[in-house]
């Protein structure tokens, strides 16, 4: 089983928009808004993440860790 952008946007209701590569790179306040709008990190988690990558990345680690938190709110909230 594969999970796709599909099913993100469907599961945890983040918009997939606009093109899948882009032809440059984001600044890193770019890179910190877009952790904060699409992936509700704070604006502290976004910036430290930035720093601790050296470049507007997210760590496979970080990634996977906020993918299950926020499963696990949007399960919270769907039991309730």
């Amino acid at each position: 089983m594969t999970i796709t952008l599909d099913d993100v946007v469907c599961l945890i209701d983040i918009p997939i928009t606009g093109r899948l590569l882009d032809d440059r790179e984001l600044t890193r306040e770019e890179g910190i808004q877009m952790l904060q709008n699409d992936l509700l990190f704070t604006a502290e988690a976004a910036a430290k993440e930035v720093r601790s990558q050296g470049v507007v990345h997210v760590s496979f680690g970080k990634l996977k860790m906020r993918y299950e938190d926020l499963l696990y709110i949007q399960y919270v909230s769907y039991v309730k």
